[in-house]
């Protein structure tokens, strides 16, 4: 690996940071200290935080690549973080099982045709009913996303073999929606 090639694409890119690997809760905290010092306005970080909370719990509860930290199951994945004069995007990236691919598209994919108060409307409901046995919420993560960022999840989903794909979420959030929203 040529690690100045690496930097000089990080640098060119406008990554503030990325991380690969075990998600766990120490490790948002860490995550989260660095957003926090990173950006200043409350408003702004309400947001980017919220945003950035739920991208890394979707890793660390649902991620098909799996591995222990003090006895506890967790998920492995990437997030990175980048700015530019607009604004800031989140990504994060995780292997899922091929089996979740279709019910996941259908969840962001309708997610990504509400209209603001029809995402409040499907976040209350959901609130109300029991979650899916698989679920370690009611389906939130992705109403909570687009409500705080106001633009549709972007996302892909590659096969990577016959019981996986890599799935990459990205959620923009415009600096001028922080400033007067």
């Amino acid at each position: 690996m040529q690690l100045y090639e690496f930097y000089n694409k990080i640098r060119s890119q406008n990554i503030l940071f990325s991380f690969k690997g075990r998600i766990s809760q120490q490790i948002l905290v860490e995550l989260g200290e660095f957003l926090k010092n990173h950006i200043s306005m409350d408003k702004k970080i309400k947001k980017i935080f919220s945003i950035f909370i739920e991208m890394a719990q979707n890793i660390m509860y649902y991620s098909a690549e799996r591995s222990f930290d003090n006895g506890e199951e967790i998920g492995i994945g990437i997030l990175i973080f980048t700015e530019d004069s607009t604004g800031y995007k989140l990504y994060s990236g995780n292997l899922i099982k091929n089996s979740s691919v279709q019910k996941l598209s259908s969840h962001i994919d309708l997610v990504n045709k509400l209209n603001p108060e029809e995402l409040k409307m499907e976040y209350n409901r959901r609130r109300k009913i029991d979650p899916d046995i698989e679920s370690k919420g009611a389906g939130l993560g992705f109403i909570e996303i687009a409500r705080k960022s106001n633009t549709p999840i972007e996302y892909n989903i590659d096969v990577i073999d016959d019981k996986h794909s890599f799935l990459e979420l990205s959620v923009g959030v415009k600096k001028e929606e922080i400033v007067n929203g």
